[in-house]
């Protein structure tokens, strides 16, 4: 189960979630064993002028998250920095390096495109400087930002890993 909330502006967006796993510990292989994890994240977007990236939505982002195992002994968080851009209509793009805290940080690249059955044509205000707020009322039924996959732990007779 989750739960969000998300403050959005349009020169800053902060965000945060809480996930609370059910269930119980599972076995997988001979002697391996899984259990979805508990957690949290916080993230902080900053949207660069239009003034800079012509008119493309483009945004610097950085964010926080902490897993841990209920009633057991694996945690692990760590920090993302990186940015998201939409350079076309319903594409987005998100590039960014996950630390969590392990000998290697991982660099990722998401492509997610967006099929909207009502999509209205929305021109962004030219901005004459970098903290000029505006309205957002159309960004209200934008894809709600979260942890879409279960964060696990796996162990086994040698292994303790975090998993997606």
């Amino acid at each position: 189960m989750g739960l969000g909330i998300e403050l959005l502006s349009s020169v800053f967006d902060l965000r945060s979630n809480y996930y609370e796993a059910f269930s119980k510990t599972k076995l997988v292989e001979s002697d391996n064993t899984e259990k979805a994890l508990d957690g949290w994240d916080l993230r902080g977007d900053y949207y660069l002028p239009s003034t800079i990236v012509d008119d493309y939505t483009v945004s610097l982002f950085a964010s926080y998250y902490d897993w841990s195992e209920s009633g057991g002994d694996f945690s692990s968080d760590g920090y993302k920095i990186g940015f998201t851009g939409r350079p076309y209509k319903n594409l987005y793009v998100e590039a960014a390096i996950d630390d969590d805290g392990s000998s290697n940080k991982d660099f990722y690249v998401l492509l997610n495109y967006s099929l909207k059955l009502y999509d209205f044509d929305y021109k962004p205000a030219e901005s004459s400087g970098n903290f000029n707020l505006e309205s957002v009322e159309h960004r209200m039924y934008e894809k709600v930002l979260r942890e879409n996959r279960i964060i696990k732990v796996v162990k086994g007779a040698i292994k303790v890993k975090r998993g997606n």
